[in-house]
């Protein structure tokens, strides 16, 4: 039974970042749906004890992991699109290199092209960030 697993994927469409309540409401559904008799064998404080001491910690692990990905993804999918136009940055850059970097404007110029149609010429083309959310999913 690996809750954690399937929960974190249905978690990560509803929200990015979930609070500590929607996860708790989504493993408790996903239980209820998926494996009832284990749940069942609850009582409403051991349930919450054991949601708090076994599962909370790794279900908040593994939507960071996905996050994580999910960006790792995007970086990839939009130095691809852009190649050369836009220029390097270190994925470990802190905050204040990182303001640097989209304050250039080879970055200005990519990111408005995001917002563009893939190929001007043809209405029934999508815009580029449409594309890169293809990708990404």
């Amino acid at each position: 039974m690996d809750v954690v697993k399937n929960v974190s994927k249905l978690l990560i469409k509803v929200s990015i970042y979930p609070t500590k309540d929607e996860c708790y409401g989504a493993v408790e559904g996903y239980l209820i749906l998926n494996h009832a008799s284990f749940f069942s064998n609850f009582t409403e404080d051991d349930w919450i004890t054991y949601y708090n001491e076994n599962i909370h910690k790794q279900l908040t692990k593994q939507v960071r992991s996905i996050r994580r990905t999910l960006s790792l993804k995007s970086m990839e999918a939009i130095f691809s699109i852009f190649g050369s136009r836009l220029p390097p940055i270190n994925t470990n850059a802190g905050p204040s290199e990182v303001a640097k970097w989209k304050r250039k404007s080879e970055v200005k110029d990519c990111f408005e092209g995001m917002f563009k149609k893939m190929n001007p010429k043809d209405k029934n083309s999508l815009i580029v960030l449409a594309s890169v959310i293809d990708r990404v999913l």
